[in-house]
């Protein structure tokens, strides 16, 4: 009797962790936002404007799936095992720059995502005074609002 109430146990909490890596199917589809890189925190800091860039993404596979189709660092990005329900988490690189840990909210209409996270730019080498390079990468905030494509 002990084993089968362990069983049981078991396989209920296996089906919550499946279930908790679920996300709303209705991230699916095609998205455009502008997004908006903020200046870093430290001695880097942007010259001039904040940069912004367009972007598009695609999101397939009841949210399994996701690419950058244009806008900075495109590809095929990975999923985070942090994504559920209205949220999707997803990271990946180029090798050079990158996506460190983004999240996108899906509102409650399923009309809009709300995107925050960080993205490693390459910048011009960075020297100390004894010319060693200090940096080559910062890591920067992103936000942006993406909005179904055609809307």
């Amino acid at each position: 009797m002990k084993n089968v109430i362990l069983l049981i146990l078991l396989i209920v909490s296996s089906a919550s962790i499946v279930r908790a890596n679920q996300v709303d199917p209705r991230f699916d589809g095609t998205w455009v936002a502008i997004e908006v890189f903020y200046p870093s925190y430290g001695p880097f800091d942007w010259v001039g404007a904040i940069p912004q860039e367009r972007a598009v993404i695609a999101i397939s596979n009841s949210g399994q799936n996701l690419r950058v189709v244009s806008g900075f660092v495109p590809g095929a990005y990975w999923i985070s095992p942090k994504s559920g329900g209205n949220t999707l988490v997803f990271y990946g690189s180029n090798q050079i720059e990158g996506r460190k840990e983004c999240r996108l909210e899906l509102s409650k209409d399923g009309n809009t995502l709300k995107e925050s996270g960080f993205v490693l730019f390459h910048i011009k080498p960075v020297v100390d005074a004894q010319h060693n390079i200090i940096a080559s990468t910062v890591s920067v905030p992103v936000v942006a609002t993406f909005h179904r494509a055609g809307k």
